[in-house]
């Protein structure tokens, strides 16, 4: 995102220009993580949690336990045999992936938000230069 204010388009340069190139703005959510073809992130390694999860013997996927209902998820802790170590460890991976999907998601309203007020912007600077034209058109009648 370029945000400047050079006073382009506006004659008395309150407007400030805004300019957003395909690479810096993200329309799907990516955070900027790449990932292979096996769908692990980071160029094949594999994630904090996803380390933690084999450390402490996990019998579950990062991904099952983010995206799984809050009954299912309430039924893993209960029925999978996990020490208490183990919960706290699933709870902190579902708290993280659920604010990771969280700050995404808000990242992509500001952004979306900001292509609005843009547009909405041009909007009034077309509405200003007609008024102008109108009222030099008026002005040379007279």
């Amino acid at each position: 995102n370029n945000i400047s204010n050079t006073g382009s388009g506006s004659p008395d340069g309150k407007f400030a220009s805004v300019n957003f190139d395909s690479e810096s703005v993200a329309s799907n959510g990516d955070t900027g993580s790449h990932s292979d073809n096996s769908g692990n992130f980071n160029g094949g390694r594999k994630s904090r949690d996803e380390k933690t999860i084999m450390d402490l013997g996990i019998p579950y996927s990062s991904e099952r336990i983010i995206n799984c209902s809050m009954d299912d998820f309430n039924s893993m802790l209960v029925s999978g045999g996990m020490t208490e170590e183990q919960i706290n460890t699933c709870r902190d991976i579902r708290r993280r992936g659920k604010n990771k999907v969280a700050a995404q998601n808000c990242r992509k309203r500001k952004v979306d938000q900001i292509t609005l007020l843009a547009e909405e912007v041009e909007q009034a600077r077309e509405k200003k230069n007609r008024i102008m034209s109108e009222r030099e058109a008026l002005g040379a009648a007279l």
